[in-house]
């Protein structure tokens, strides 16, 4: 196999660069910044020769691009199967609520994507080049909250007169602070997590029939 461009899917990546992903989200998992990672440090974590890495990537900013995006395939994938036989719009939503809740890991990859998808340095161009060879659906959360906002507006549950935009795009913004919230205050999550009452009625009152 070749360079990996980032359009391969899960079942198509080589097993030495599933274990390269794995090594770069243990080093984020342990406080490592991106800019201080090497590629040595990632090979050496993932257990395989440095060479290796460069047979697949031409740099480190390419690796962790495509592992970042990765991980975020996996979290989308993950959540839509969480949410396979949930129908009503508020029980998914309280579905939404307990996936935030359930990971400091996610929490922390998620935000971190959504840092580096509006940030000028390499690294964050080079996800935005990533993507654009991708898949949207693949990798982008925000598609699973049009796709939110359309089964409830098409099943009656949602209002018709707001636009399908402010309500996908307002879904995400309550979700996406909440998971913030809670990753800054991960020490207190319990505590956090007393405010998610709020934020479901809040949600249900505004797009509700």
């Amino acid at each position: 196999m070749g360079k990996i461009t980032g359009k391969e899917k899960t079942n198509e990546l080589p097993e030495k660069v599933k274990l390269l992903y794995g090594a770069v989200l243990l080093l984020f998992e342990e406080g490592a910044e991106i800019s201080d990672i090497t590629v040595s440090d990632i090979t050496r974590r993932a257990g395989i020769g440095k060479g290796t890495a460069y047979d697949y990537f031409d740099s480190k900013e390419d690796l962790i691009a495509c592992s970042i995006i990765y991980q975020m395939q996996q979290i989308i994938e993950k959540v839509t199967v969480r949410m396979e036989g949930v129908e009503s719009f508020r029980e998914r939503v309280d579905n939404m609520l307990d996936w935030v809740e359930g990971g400091f890991q996610e929490r922390a990859c998620f935000n971190r994507f959504m840092h580096l998808l509006t940030d000028q340095s390499c690294l964050g161009q080079r996800i935005r080049q990533k993507i654009e060879v991708k898949s949207m659906e693949e990798c982008l959360p925000m598609v699973f909250f049009y796709r939110l906002a359309q089964d409830g507006i098409s099943r009656g549950e949602i209002r018709k007169d707001l636009p399908l935009d402010y309500v996908a795009c307002a879904l995400y913004s309550r979700m996406v602070s909440y998971m913030t919230f809670l990753y800054m205050n991960s020490l207190r999550v319990k505590e956090a997590a007393s405010i998610r009452p709020h934020i479901l009625r809040g949600i249900l009152d505004e797009f509700c029939i």
